[in-house]
């Protein structure tokens, strides 16, 4: 379920469909989905891309995330 909840947090967090109230809700029961690491493609700007989505990838977390998605910027403290 840990893994369900980091997957959440990397995919489907949406300011138009959730609250802030759900996400206290998800850390509190799955604190650790906050670790939860996911490979994203790289944009090229890290020395361009080779056309390998493994050496092309990193690992980002949740708040990571939040930060470059902009539906996921009003959940992250400031």
């Amino acid at each position: 379920m840990t893994n369900d909840a980091g997957d959440f947090l990397h995919e489907d967090l949406d300011v138009e469909r959730h609250t802030e109230d759900e996400l206290k809700t998800l850390i509190n029961a799955f604190p650790s989905a906050l670790s939860h690491l996911d490979s994203y493609r790289c944009d090229g700007d890290n020395g361009g891309d080779d056309g390998d989505d493994d050496d092309d990838a990193e690992d980002l977390l949740p708040i990571q995330v939040a930060c470059r998605n902009s539906g996921g910027i009003p959940f992250v403290p400031y």
